[in-house]
């Protein structure tokens, strides 16, 4: 049952929002958030964004962090989570500034963590049937769950969402992950390596009328695999 009508259910929940050239999308997303959940202590991070993001971001009350030049969304994530962790924050929420993800299932991602006891719970949009995505970004999120699942001895459905939630544990973890795309792959194979529970929960996603701003999907792909393969070949990276 969500407990969204009590405040102090939510207390130290942290939402942070990596954002980049986000200025048609971002004023929607952060208002949405603040109109639902009058708890969420909302983080944007531009990432040294051209457009009007950082001008829009100040219009609202909350916290911007901005990177002085285009770092990378794991870099954006980073800056965020470490900033939350500094203000004492007890749970986590990662979403997108580009309006593909609905807000209203950010409740229920928390409610997961905290109901299951575990230290990450993943939006998956692998597990809700009849969605819309393009047939690259489907075929990807496949190829690469797949290659984690068999490698790492994991079973997720969606390595590449980074629409998630996750507690102070599994926030700790994040310090030296990639600053690129892979971060999200790079902090499940962590969680596994590191033997934290983990769960998912099907979530919504929209792709129509928004792009994604990958400039070229096959080379953060190659990436994203040369990353997995280095994971694989250095057992120890975890606890170093």
């Amino acid at each position: 049952m969500m407990q969204t009508n009590e405040n102090s259910y939510y207390d130290g929940v942290y939402v942070i929002i990596p954002a980049y050239n986000a200025a048609g999308t971002i004023a929607d997303v952060i208002s949405e958030i603040k109109q639902k959940y009058a708890w969420a202590k909302i983080i944007v991070v531009d990432d040294g964004s051209t457009d009007e993001t950082e001008n829009i971001v100040k219009s609202f009350a909350i916290k911007l962090i901005n990177n002085t030049k285009n770092e990378g969304v794991g870099s954006a994530l980073k800056r965020g989570i470490r900033y939350a962790l500094e203000q004492g924050a007890e749970y986590f929420v990662t979403i997108g500034a580009d309006g593909q993800r609905d807000v209203e299932d950010i409740p229920e991602l928390i409610e997961k963590l905290k109901h299951d006891k575990c230290s990450l719970v993943v939006g998956s949009k692998m597990l809700l049937a009849g969605q819309k995505m393009p047939l690259a970004r489907k075929l990807g999120v496949r190829l690469f769950t797949f290659i984690v699942n068999r490698l790492f001895k994991a079973s997720f459905t969606d390595v590449l969402s980074g629409f998630r939630a996750f507690d102070r544990n599994a926030a700790n973890l994040a310090g030296d992950l990639s600053d690129s795309y892979a971060f999200d792959v790079d902090f499940y194979i962590k969680i596994i390596k590191q033997g934290f529970a983990y769960k998912e929960i099907p979530v919504k996603v929209y792709y129509e009328g928004n792009e994604s701003k990958m400039n070229n999907i096959f080379f953060v792909g190659l990436s994203i695999l040369f990353l997995i393969i280095r994971r694989r070949l250095t057992p120890n990276y975890c606890y170093g």
